[in-house]
């Protein structure tokens, strides 16, 4: 599918589409906690859905001043992982995050949302895929004048690291579309004021340069097969698992990140 551009739209929407996805649960979560992105509108959505819960919201991280790709190799080492929240175990019967994964050690991500729940608690997330603005990550390393710095993770492999940290009945799911933009020079514009380019690049002032912002659109311009228009890849998936009691027959399964 292929819609007018915004990363900022697309974000919002894949945030309805998360809570959206809560009302095929027949329970009431009283005590939810949203891991969540600068303006995130979950929250909000959620307060609406379920008006008696108790919802706090990650404020520790909210705007990622902390990158975790810091920590060398930080996706399968969690001893480097630095990812807490002040919150006690078994506090919540819903965590759910709306793009942040991609932010954290995934495996420490997944360890402290298990601690976080309740047994029977949900799990809910939404998170960038491999193909999320992958035209642009491919012209950051051709032309290096920028550090694209996001280390986005497969579905299957997120998968099965929530079963690793012992989660049980992941189910993933994607969806991918394309953002549509009147030239290159818009998109690198609407990405540039965006909270996602200070996450996901080493050094997001380079797009303040008016020569780098040139040579990026010469290298659009060479390899793009519409010129009248500028399309953008955008994937993300949703993931959803269960923590089940510990008394419970789980199977655990050793989780390597490609």
């Amino acid at each position: 599918m292929c819609q007018a551009g915004s990363i900022q739209n697309f974000v919002i929407a894949t945030g309805h589409e998360l809570t959206e996805r809560l009302e095929y649960f027949e329970v009431d979560f009283s005590s939810i906690l949203v891991i969540g992105m600068q303006n995130d509108t979950v929250p909000g959505l959620l307060a609406e859905k379920w008006p008696n819960s108790v919802i706090q919201q990650n404020r520790q991280n909210n705007s990622f001043t902390e990158r975790w790709s810091d920590s060398e190799d930080a996706s399968t080492n969690t001893d480097q992982a630095k990812f807490t929240l002040p919150f006690d175990s078994g506090s919540f019967d819903l965590v759910i995050s709306n793009l942040a994964v991609t932010f954290y050690p995934p495996g420490n991500f997944a360890s402290e949302c298990f601690r976080l729940l309740r047994d029977g608690g949900v799990l809910m997330v939404s998170a960038f895929g491999p193909d999320f603005l992958d035209q642009f990550e491919k012209a950051c390393k051709e032309l290096q004048e920028l550090e694209f710095n996001a280390a986005i993770i497969d579905m299957h492999n997120f998968a099965d690291l929530l079963l690793a940290t012992g989660f049980t009945n992941p189910v993933v799911d994607t969806d991918r579309q394309q953002l549509r933009y009147d030239n290159s020079t818009a998109f690198l514009q609407t990405y540039r004021d965006s909270d996602l380019a200070k996450k996901m690049l080493g050094n997001p002032h380079a797009l303040d340069d008016e020569l780098v912002r040139s040579k990026l659109s010469d290298h659009f311009a060479q390899h793009q097969n519409t010129p009248e228009e500028f399309l953008v890849n955008v994937e993300v998936f949703f993931a959803v698992a269960w923590k089940t009691p510990s008394n419970s027959n789980t199977t655990f399964v050793q989780f390597h990140a490609d």
